[in-house]
């Protein structure tokens, strides 16, 4: 949108301000301060208002960012706040961001909205001011009614292609912010540097082999997985359970190599992930979205459930604690 306008009212408005202010002065030189007093100074009142707004946009930007940080942050870690009684924690610190957002959107919204009311005030100062001067001049013999109504509308033309010019500015900070946002990833290097002389074959396939892996994330205490060895091949169905904040997720993400290992290898196809092509690697691995299905029956009332099987059950996924009530009232 900004390219788009910016082709449009960015090359037409100098044009329409230069070829006002060459027809202006040849109707009326002596009134030609007038146009040496506005321009300026709208001008300067325009940029006044836009080296305000830039900061605040700036600003702005950051504290979106935040609240979508902790957004993303609450929903996908929902069941740890739960678990930990976090409700009102977690609450209040999205309040106090959403607080300072809307801080700072209105500051930014305040400059943006007094730019138009500066515009259209010097607009009309100046209007009274050509006809009050140019009325004298008219008494006086100096000039034409009709050069004075014609001054008067090259002069509308001059502030009009400013106005033009301030619907520009008005978008320019924003964008710009927004560009500095998108720059900033674009420039931000990778923490997983693919291998100088990467393998692009594979001679197993289907093996997946976990070697005493460790993985802390960085600036954490204790890494979140500790020696880890694990083995699937061709034709098993392995399955990882535990209790929410185990490392599952991220045990899955060192497979396509999101991130690399502290300590040890993760090996597929018999070929540590590190030294992979990446593409080789991703076209190598395929996922499905784990959905939820609920059932209409308890567990321990479906057909092929056993008790004994139901309590192995909660007790690997680490759910006796909080489904024990419901498992009591089942076998009841």
């Amino acid at each position: 949108m900004l390219v788009l306008l910016g082709f449009t009212m960015m090359v037409s408005a100098p044009i329409m301000m230069v070829g006002a202010i060459v027809m202006a002065t040849r109707e009326d030189v002596g009134l030609s301060w007038l146009i040496v007093v506005t321009v300026p100074v709208l001008g300067g009142l325009i940029g006044f208002i836009v080296t305000r707004m830039v900061p605040s946009f700036r600003v702005m930007q950051e504290k979106i960012d935040e609240v979508n940080r902790l957004l993303r942050e609450q929903i996908t870690g929902i069941r740890v706040v739960r678990a930990f009684v976090r409700e009102e924690h977690e609450t209040e610190r999205f309040s106090r961001a959403n607080r300072d957002l809307t801080r700072v959107s209105i500051r930014a919204g305040r400059w943006q909205a007094g730019m138009f009311p500066v515009v259209m005030l010097v607009a009309n100062v100046a209007s009274v001011a050509v006809l009050w001067f140019g009325g004298h001049r008219v008494e006086t013999g100096e000039m034409q009614v009709g050069a004075l109504t014609a001054y008067l509308s090259y002069l509308m033309q001059i502030i009009m292609s400013v106005m033009m010019g301030t619907f520009m500015m008005m978008m320019i900070p924003g964008s710009a912010v927004c560009a500095d946002r998108i720059m900033e990833v674009l420039d931000t290097e990778s923490g997983v540097v693919p291998a100088v002389d990467p393998v692009t074959t594979l001679t197993e396939r289907g093996t997946l082999v976990l070697d005493d892996v460790t993985y802390a994330y960085p600036g954490a205490d204790e890494p979140v997985l500790r020696n880890v060895d694990l083995a699937a091949r061709p034709g098993q169905t392995v399955a990882i359970i535990g209790s929410t904040g185990a490392g599952k997720t991220t045990l899955i993400n060192l497979v396509p190599r999101l991130f690399d290992v502290t300590d040890g290898r993760v090996l597929v196809d018999g070929v540590d992930v590190r030294a992979l092509k990446p593409e080789l690697l991703w076209s190598t691995l395929g996922s499905g979205p784990a959905e939820g299905v609920p059932l209409q029956r308890h567990h321990r009332q479906q057909p092929a459930a056993r008790p004994a099987r139901c309590d192995r059950g909660a007790d690997v996924g680490r759910a006796r604690d909080r489904a024990g009530t419901q498992l009591r009232r089942g076998a009841a």
